[in-house]
């Protein structure tokens, strides 16, 4: 449903992410619809800022310039040339802007930047409210075929290098969690979004291919309401003009049929863990939906408990993935990782090998288990004023306490929670748990809870002379 045309100008930006056609649409509208090309009417009353200065004018990919607000947030120069380009667009627009960038993906704790800063700065800039903003994310099916491109744009020779070099270096292993953690993890995206306030579109590329229909033709007919041929959805004025994705033509051979099954499988199944929030979230929408969540009742892809576990630690993803070349003695593969019967024998260096987090989670690993067990349980409701969705934060120890004491209250919970009446009894039919809800299973065990104004989980023992504590950042 185009985006509704009322007085008030609306701002839709173009959140990619990396490898789903993000530079085809960039390019696209930089070309066609900036202040300067008035002349297409068919989009007439929607800009793309088109940016210029002494800074701005050094970029050799132009329709690329908004990434710099992600990148590079300390180069007030370049931040004001941009802002002031936009402003001046949003001021002669008669329904809005759209821009846009694939770093606008960089949404996370493990994320290089902070997309959501960047975008809030230009509504702050504009005086736009949340409720008149727009974020249009392409979700890119099969869901190993994107991670196999960003392997193909990297330089790396093989995808078997590009997997087990990271092995043994470390700033190579943090870069592959971090490109799994944030333009693999659309959906994820989406959640932040929606929890800003903003409409989000989600658009189902293998649909939109189903349908034979082009990615930017889509957001420019069905997203932004442009007068376009309905039969065969092109923007008028445009039906010579194509699409030139950026595909690197590089072979794939070094995964069986039946191993890039799996992969693709466990990266749907971290996909299932966002399911029962977005489709029921009002600001929420898919366009040309095919396969989305199509699986995630299946028994093979998983237990609920195993998708929330995956979307919260990209390392898991990470390791199931280098375990498919078995180039590491450590760690699980993804059969492991997705029939959920080894996560509670998972140890630190399984997922973590011999990175700074080691150490820190052989201290908290069975807390960390018994907050996992019911990770999937917490999709918090608005009423505690924490936001919705899951819980995607850093758990971590204040103090170092005694670990035998750690490791009963962490079994005692653990058991507690898994006892089948106490689901059937207390969460019948549901998949959220409040604040209160989690503070009384712990206050059970001699554990207590709080939340503090940064939306911040404290866990510790009310033990006397057990000093340990745990946060849990949302």
């Amino acid at each position: 449903m185009p985006i509704a045309n009322d007085a008030s100008r609306k701002v839709v930006f173009f959140a990619g992410p990396h490898k789903a056609a993000a530079t085809s649409v960039e390019e696209w509208f930089y070309n066609y619809y900036t202040k300067e090309d008035s002349d297409h009417f068919a989009l007439r009353h929607w800009k793309w800022p088109i940016v210029e200065g002494p800074k701005t004018d050094q970029l050799d990919e132009p329709w690329k310039v908004f990434q710099e607000l992600v990148l590079a947030p300390d180069d007030l120069e370049m931040k004001e040339e941009i802002m002031v380009s936009i402003q001046e667009t949003f001021d002669e627009s008669h329904t809005g802007i759209i821009l846009g960038t694939e770093s606008f993906d960089q949404v996370g704790r493990y994320s290089k930047g902070d997309a959501t800063k960047a975008m809030k700065d230009i509504l702050q800039r504009l005086g736009v409210s949340d409720k008149e903003v727009t974020v249009v994310i392409n979700y890119r099916s099969p869901r190993l075929d994107q991670w196999i491109s960003v392997w193909k744009h990297s330089g790396v020779p093989s995808y078997r290098s590009f997997m087990c070099d990271s092995q043994d270096r470390h700033q190579l292993r943090e870069e592959r969690i971090e490109q799994l953690s944030t333009l693999m993890d659309p959906l994820y995206m989406a959640q932040t979004f929606v929890k800003e306030g903003w409409d989000v579109r989600l658009i189902d590329m293998e649909g939109v291919d189903r349908a034979n229909k082009d990615i930017v033709n889509v957001i420019a007919c069905d997203i932004l309401g442009g007068k376009c041929l309905m039969k065969d959805s092109i923007v008028y004025g445009h039906r010579g003009d194509e699409t030139h994705f950026n595909v690197e033509d590089k072979d794939f051979r070094e995964l069986t049929a039946e191993q890039r099954h799996e992969a693709d499988k466990l990266f749907r199944a971290r996909d299932c863990a966002f399911e029962e929030y977005l489709s029921k979230h009002p600001k929420f929408e898919v366009g040309y939906q095919n396969n989305l969540w199509s699986d995630c009742d299946k028994q093979d892809l998983g237990r609920e408990d195993v998708f929330v576990y995956l979307a919260g630690m990209p390392q898991a993803i990470y390791s199931g993935l280098v375990n498919q070349f078995n180039c590491s003695e450590e760690g699980l593969t993804i059969d492991e990782l997705l029939d959920g019967e080894h996560l509670e024998n998972l140890t630190p260096e399984d997922v973590f090998a011999d990175s700074k987090a080691s150490n820190f989670f052989t201290i908290i690993m069975l807390p960390i288990l018994c907050i996992l067990a019911i990770a999937y349980q917490v999709m918090k409701r608005s009423k505690d004023d924490i936001g919705d969705g899951i819980v995607m934060g850093n758990i971590r120890p204040n103090m170092s306490g005694a670990k035998e004491k750690m490791s009963d209250a962490g079994k005692k919970i653990k058991s507690k929670l898994k006892r089948k009446d106490m689901y059937r009894d207390e969460f019948r039919d549901r998949r959220g748990m409040t604040v209160n809800e989690m503070s009384e299973v712990f206050a059970d065990e001699d554990w207590k809870m709080s939340v503090d104004d940064d939306n911040q989980f404290s866990l510790f023992s009310k033990k006397k002379g057990n000093p340990t504590s745990l946060d849990l950042t949302i």
